[in-house]
Parts: structure tokens; sequence; C-alpha cells
């Protein structure tokens, strides 16, 4: 008998094995999850995964030649291009686009619709009916083919502009 209690009727020994290590592992990963989780979610708000301050952006200079533009597409979804024109001496005025960005794109709409497309060395070129002296704005309305970093340039009265998104699937 000695100095050991009488167990209870009715209630059975638990015999529990803990395993410390795997604990501490499992908490790791759990913390690990829940930031990568914070940081998805984070990104998303930013807009890199549709609309948010990250999502659009401009290149170019006031009064000259820009471009406002999407960062981040998603295949087999429009995007476009809107591009403010520098003012022009003749009733014509000259875009052109880098075939290397072009290639991968399906031009759906300009507008306002241009005069002429002509292939260039290595670009595409739109040619548009403009008012004499007078600032135009272009809006080109794009379809990626497919998934992957796309980079190019846009130029118009010896002025370019580079061009970099990038499209998920």
């Amino acid at each position: 008998m000695g100095d050991r209690e009488p167990e209870p009727v009715g209630s059975p020994r638990l015999e529990i094995q803990e395993h410390l290590e795997f604990q501490r592992k499992s908490w790791i990963a759990e913390r690990i999850g829940w930031v990568f989780l914070w940081l998805v979610s984070a990104a998303g708000l930013a807009g890199v995964f549709g609309q948010g301050p990250l999502a659009q952006t401009e290149a170019g200079e006031a009064g000259g030649l820009r471009v406002q533009y999407e960062r981040f597409l998603q295949t087999d979804a429009s995007s476009e291009l809107r591009i403010h024109l520098p003012p022009s001496d003749g009733a014509e005025q000259s875009l052109t686009v880098g075939w290397d960005y072009m290639r991968e794109m399906e031009i759906q709409k300009a507008t306002p619709l241009p005069l002429r497309m002509e292939a260039a060395a290595g670009s595409v070129r739109f040619v548009f009916a403009v008012a004499s002296g007078e600032a135009a704005r272009v809006g080109v309305r794009l379809r990626p083919q497919k998934p992957g970093r796309y980079r190019g340039f846009v130029e118009s009265g010896g002025e370019r502009v580079e061009v970099s998104q990038f499209c998920y699937p």
C-alpha cells in the first residue's frame, strides 16, 4: 500500500506522449503561414492583383508624351494604354509602339480610330488625325495572350516612354 493513493473508480489513467520538438516545428510553420497570408492580403489591397494604388502607373513628362497603364494584367483580360501625345505641327500625328511589346498583345480597339497603321522596323506605327498645335489623347485597348513580363516602348514626336507590365495566368 505505501504512499500511493488509490485511483478513482471509472477514471482511466491518461497516457499522453509529448512531442515537444514536433509541437515547436508545427508552431513555427503555423506562424510562417499566417505571415504569408498577411503578406498576400496586403499585396492584394495594394493593387498587385488588380485595383489599388500600385496597380496604375504613369510614365513620361507633363506637357510631353505620357502613358498611363496598368502594371499588372491577367491573361485574356483587356487593358488600356492611355496615351497623351504632345502638341503637333501638322494635321497628322504618329504614335509608335515597340513590336516586342505588341507581338504578344491582341489589339482590340484604338480610340480615336487611326487613319492608318504601318509596320516599321521593330515597331507598329499608328497615324492619327489631329488639330494642328493641339495635344491629343489616344486609348489603345489590348489583351495579353500569355502570362509573363511585357516590356516595350511608346514613341511620338521624338519622345520615348518605356512601358513595363506583368501578366498573371
